[in-house]
């Protein structure tokens, strides 16, 4: 008998363990967010790699490109050190602008000093949202002083809420996605993560495992879920197999990858052209 009790203390144990994971991976209730699928968006505009193109990332030009095309656009938002919401993807400015200084540490009059391979400025949210003029945006917010920091969403909330076209927002960090969560609940909301290996981005094994596996959308519950179309996880197909939630796929880069993600992903953020350096 005492076989018997072990087996389904086991049995149990397992159950709660099964039932916690499906806790904490499951999304939010299903809303419509049928705007935002069946789409390509351009990762930071309609960049080029080729510096005499003229289209830098996350650049007015490219920006320009994506709207005159009517194109959905990623970007990315972070903040000053006198918080102003600016559209730049690094929290350091050295690959972009040449200079090693962070976003945060410089005021926006300080970061116009330093221009953009194209030479033009770092744009501000608000001045890209006017220049987009409607068009599909997937918003990115980055945190600033820690993965908790969230005063970014403070001040770009209302720019994103007054947008004229279909805008949502996503992040890398639960905590961004449950500040718009309790605070914007309107806002379709998406949580971005990856199969991460220890160490990458900086992660420690437990978050890279916590993450990669979507453990953490208890706190957002998103959405929608931003994957890397290369890579998979058991939370994340957990996930997918028992809530069916809206799915993007990031970054495919070139032809090829494009019709790759697609077979995984119904919307797909993509480059037009493959690239060597970077993955997000």
């Amino acid at each position: 008998m005492g076989f018997v009790y072990a087996i389904a203390g086991l049995l149990i144990l397992l159950l709660l363990l099964f039932a916690l994971t499906v806790f904490m991976v499951a999304p939010n209730r299903r809303r419509d967010v049928s705007r935002f699928c069946g789409g390509e968006f351009a990762h930071r505009g309609l960049f080029s790699h080729d510096p005499d193109d003229g289209r830098a990332e996350n650049s007015p030009a490219a920006f320009r490109e994506a709207a005159h095309r009517r194109c959905g656009v990623e970007l990315d938002i972070q903040l000053t050190a006198d918080r102003q919401v600016v559209v730049f993807h690094d929290g350091n400015i050295k690959r972009m602008c040449g200079a090693d200084f962070r976003v945060s540490e410089l005021t926006y009059e300080q970061l116009c000093g330093y221009p953009l391979p194209n030479g033009e400025r770092i744009p501000l949210f608000s001045d890209v949202l006017e220049l987009l003029d409607g068009v599909p945006v997937i918003c990115e917010v980055k945190t600033g002083k820690s993965v908790s920091d969230v005063e970014c969403c403070e001040l770009a909330a209302d720019m994103i809420c007054s947008y004229k076209g279909d805008i949502c927002v996503e992040s890398f960090s639960p905590f961004i996605v449950r500040w718009f969560r309790k605070n914007r609940p309107e806002l379709i909301r998406g949580q971005l993560s990856s199969a991460f290996r220890p160490g990458e981005e900086g992660l420690k094994p437990l978050s890279a495992f916590a993450l990669g596996n979507l453990l953490i959308n208890f706190l957002g519950r998103p959405d929608f879920i931003a994957y890397d179309f290369a890579r998979d996880s058991i939370g994340f197909q957990l996930c997918r197999r028992l809530f069916s939630p809206f799915c993007i796929g990031w970054t495919a880069r070139g032809d090829g990858q494009r019709r790759k993600a697609r077979e995984r992903f119904g919307t797909v953020i993509f480059e037009e052209k493959e690239r060597t350096e970077g993955r997000s």
